[in-house]
């Protein structure tokens, strides 16, 4: 897995996180369809193990059912996962605030 497509599903599963998702290493994979129809196809198709037309097959399904990941950073769930992000992040915000008033009012 490059570096690259590491830190996207990253800021996805954190986007799934702040959103209140359970199981969400779990719903990454997950597409519209389901899996099970994604296997299916797979499976017919296997025999295309180098062929071009697998390949062609496999990138044109891709693009018609992505997986959770890629819907949250470019797709139809991008504005849903940004909004619960900017929540999540004023929250921790004033808790992180809340936390170092309190520390400095230990201290003094």
């Amino acid at each position: 897995m490059s570096m690259i497509r590491k830190m996207q599903r990253e800021i996805a599963r954190q986007r799934l996180m702040d959103a209140g998702y359970d199981r969400v290493n779990r719903r990454l994979g997950w597409t519209k369809e389901g899996a099970n129809k994604r296997d299916a196809e797979e499976k017919y198709h296997r025999g295309w193990k180098t062929s071009r037309r697998r390949a062609a097959f496999l990138r044109k399904r891709l693009e018609q059912d992505p997986p959770a990941w890629r819907r949250i950073l470019w797709g139809d769930l991008k504005k849903k996962a940004v909004e619960a992000e900017k929540k999540a992040s004023l929250k921790r915000a004033i808790e992180s605030e809340k936390k170092k008033m309190q520390k400095k009012h230990r201290v003094a």
